[in-house]
């Protein structure tokens, strides 16, 4: 099969990137990226909405050349931060009103391996709960319908759904307001002010293999 490749270039210097596809060539409009780690911002300048309506992470032209410097060949995971290990097929579900850090949140943990869906709202959320399966669950706690305490809760009052391991991202960070998202069920709480990727799938694969080895 043939390549698809794209040549991209910055002062005298040249890149050539072997791509899955090409959709389209346009000229975007960057929105800065928000709660973000030093590595994802390094390696991300921002995000694009795309003519679909699709809000798209935008990689660093400059990041993927220092990259290239290494002598061997770098994927978009690699980029990222994240190991190149096997795909796991565990089901995550991200739950943010902010498109910006659902879009992060889910190009993180895609990258990582998993097979993420998402929702908008706790309400959306728990309507997809109840149509599949999920091994892990990362939520924002203010949202409008359905808030992340009320979903943590909605899970844990589940027989179904009451071991599903659930992270709280959000930037509420009073010790209170900590302690309320423990005591609705949650099994971690990251604050989004100090959010790292690195964190995240640390704590991901941490309570997935936890709640794996208590159901054997």
């Amino acid at each position: 099969a043939m390549l698809q490749i794209v040549v991209l270039e910055t002062g005298d210097r040249r890149l050539a990137v072997v791509v899955d596809d090409l959709i389209d060539e346009r000229e975007m409009v960057l929105r800065p990226l928000e709660h973000a780690g030093r590595a994802a911002t390094n390696a991300i300048v921002g995000t694009a909405l795309l003519g679909t309506g699709v809000v798209s992470l935008v990689l660093s032209v400059p990041a993927l050349m220092a990259r290239s410097d290494g002598g061997g060949p770098s994927t978009s995971r690699a980029l990222l931060g994240v190991s190149e290990e096997s795909r796991a097929p565990s089901r995550i579900l991200v739950v943010d009103d902010s498109i910006t850090s659902r879009t992060l949140e889910q190009s993180v943990l895609s990258a990582a391996g998993y097979d993420v869906t998402t929702a908008v709202d706790g309400s959306e959320a728990w309507r997809t709960i109840e149509r599949q399966d999920f091994a892990l669950v990362v939520s924002d706690v203010e949202m409008p319908h359905l808030d992340g305490f009320g979903l943590c809760e909605r899970i844990r009052a589940n027989a179904r759904t009451a071991l599903i391991p659930v992270i709280l991202v959000t930037s509420l960070d009073e010790p209170a307001q900590r302690s309320r998202g423990l005591e609705a069920g949650a099994d971690a709480y990251i604050t989004k002010s100090s959010f790292d990727q690195d964190t995240l799938i640390e704590t991901v694969r941490m309570l997935i293999g936890r709640n794996t080895r208590s159901v054997e």
